[in-house]
């Protein structure tokens, strides 16, 4: 893939997701996505801050519900496969 088709899909990503974002967390999707890297899901660790010792996924799911952590799944590129679990 080149630096365009990845710039291209992130548009798309955040296009698609940007609604149901703000809707979700009260905050436009653009602060947490860059271009050409997607998501940063640092960053939106950092802005959510969950408790200590509790997960961004056990937060986002007690807070938001389990729809919101497929939403961010989705934002990060997480693919789903019979080898691994869901863990943002």
């Amino acid at each position: 893939m080149t630096a365009r088709d990845y710039i291209r899909a992130n548009m798309a990503k955040m296009r698609n997701n940007a609604a149901e974002f703000h809707k979700t967390f009260g905050v436009s999707l653009g602060r947490f996505m860059h271009p050409l890297t997607g998501f940063d899901v640092v960053r939106f660790d950092k802005h959510f801050a969950p408790p200590d010792g509790q997960s961004l996924e056990e937060a986002v799911k007690e807070h938001h519900g389990q729809k919101a952590v497929e939403l961010i799944l989705t934002l990060i590129g997480y693919k789903k496969s019979e080898k691994n679990e869901k863990s943002i």
